[in-house]
């Protein structure tokens, strides 16, 4: 009769032993999604139920596990664009102009908060199309060819003002 007792006691350690590993499995994975890293020359911005609470820099940090981590690159990229425009004679002219931006660290929790991660379509887009054809519009489309440099300087310099 002890004998059949023992095999009971014995499952329940084994069930007590199985209990113990899959808390500690869930424990585990719960604490390793509460680290993340940040790359360098990027920022990330920490949102707490929606709400930022905080900015960090490249490393190694822990979060909450109510909390998101938003990465904002501040390396500088490069982009191209396709134009369709008209010169002051009227001609329709093809530009391609290429743009090359990063965002600044003091300024990414702001432009997270602002704008949100899109700021190169929500803001950038439409500000550099308006630049490059307001520009353009002032020449002819012979003068054009000839005040490449000129041109490139006025439009910088209405993008610099707006951005």
């Amino acid at each position: 009769m002890e004998n059949n007792q023992a095999i009971p006691n014995a499952g329940k350690k084994v069930l007590k032993i199985l209990l113990l590993a899959a808390v500690a499995l869930v424990v585990f994975v719960g604490a390793m999604t509460c680290f993340y890293t940040v790359d360098d020359k990027q920022q990330a911005v920490v949102t707490t139920l929606g709400k930022v609470s905080d900015i960090t820099d490249p490393g190694l940090h822990f979060k909450l596990p109510i909390q998101e981590v938003v990465v904002m690159d501040n390396r500088t990229q490069k982009s191209v664009v396709d134009l369709s425009c008209f010169s002051s004679d009227i001609q329709e002219v093809e530009v391609r102009y290429s743009i090359n931006y990063q965002i600044q660290k003091a300024n990414a929790q702001k432009i997270y908060k602002s704008i949100g991660t899109d700021y190169y379509h929500v803001v950038m887009e439409p500000r550099i199309q308006e630049a490059v054809k307001s520009v353009i519009s002032k020449y002819t489309a012979e003068s054009l060819i000839e005040q490449r440099e000129v041109l490139s300087a006025q439009i910088t310099e209405i993008l610099v003002k707006e951005l």
